[in-house]
């Protein structure tokens, strides 16, 4: 009996697909019991229809009726799934000379770029290296294994994209700005983005890179461009010096002087210089504020306190009568 059984199986291959089946004997099911000693991989139905369930290796048994033994006969094989590439995943844009890995669901599979001027891959890992701008896609092939009806090689493919890095160009503008004033910083790129590091000593406009000071100190202005298809922001920066308003000042002396006589004038700020509207009336020591009268008339003595840091120069004016 056994040996009969042997010999239906002896044509059978050893290896199956996941969607294959096998028709038992059809005489042996008066002569005993077929069992799946895999049941979670292999299920015989009451037909005698072996059908597999999960890959892997597995045995099914025949056991004679009316026998105490345990001479059975025992079919082994194994289970393989359809030939599939499966489904890739990974991030598919990135910037030129940056990497990204390429994963595929079925595993043992063999990585290959048809552009590989512009991307490379390795082909065990599926790791892409970006060469150069453009496209090119990526395919994974894996091996048929002849277990399975038609079964051949399996390919899928992706597309990654690679783009340059981007640059925000060279930055210029007044780098000194009086308090309240305002200068216009610029790029050679345009695009980008414009803000302050200091929001309380400068402010700039986000779009125009116009440049408002708010107090005295030093703020830094950076300039971003958003990056694209995987590369990464690039920045540059530029600083801001903000400087206080000069002032001149109170002016005091006395403002009434006879021709040939002299006035001392000063102011509560020092370091101004003075000057006369009317020297033929009346003149000024440029730096001692001394006025001496000339002839009869009325001169305007101006202090002026220079401005720096982009700030204006500040002025007071104070009139001097002279008389004969």
């Amino acid at each position: 009996l056994l040996d009969s059984i042997g010999v239906d199986f002896l044509n059978l291959k050893s290896t199956f697909c996941l969607t294959d089946s096998i028709n038992l004997p059809s005489w042996s099911f008066t002569r005993g019991v077929w069992r799946s000693l895999n049941k979670s991989r292999v299920q015989i139905n009451g037909n005698g229809v072996v059908r597999f369930l999960t890959p892997g290796s597995f045995t099914i048994g025949f056991f004679p009726f009316n026998s105490c033994s345990y001479d059975v006969f025992n079919f082994e094989g194994s289970i393989t799934l359809p030939i599939s590439a499966g489904l890739i995943t990974g991030i598919r844009s990135i910037c030129l000379l940056s990497t990204t890995n390429l994963i595929s669901s079925r595993r043992g599979g063999i990585w290959f770029s048809q552009s590989p001027e512009i991307a490379s891959v390795n082909p065990a890992t599926g790791l892409v290296t970006g060469l150069g701008v453009g496209m090119a896609t990526i395919n994974y092939l894996v091996l048929g294994t002849g277990s399975c009806d038609n079964d051949t090689n399996a390919v899928t493919s992706t597309t990654v994209t690679i783009s340059s890095p981007v640059v925000p160009g060279t930055l210029s503008g007044n780098q000194a700005v009086c308090v309240n004033g305002q200068v216009s910083f610029s790029s050679t790129i345009s695009g980008g983005i414009w803000s302050s590091g200091s929001p309380a000593v400068a402010t700039v406009n986000s779009t125009t890179g116009l440049v408002t000071g708010l107090s005295a100190g030093t703020a830094t202005i950076t300039y971003t461009v958003i990056g694209t298809g995987g590369c990464a922001n690039a920045t540059a920066t530029r600083t801001v010096t903000v400087t206080a308003a000069p002032t001149a000042g109170t002016l005091s002396g006395n403002q009434s002087v006879c021709v040939s006589d002299t006035s001392n004038f000063t102011s509560s700020i020092p370091g101004g210089s003075w000057s006369s509207s009317t020297p033929a009336v009346a003149t000024v020591n440029a730096t001692s504020g001394v006025v001496t009268g000339v002839a009869a008339g009325t001169a305007t003595i101006t202090y002026a306190v220079t401005g720096t840091g982009g700030c204006a120069n500040a002025t007071a004016t104070r009139t001097v009568t002279v008389t004969a």
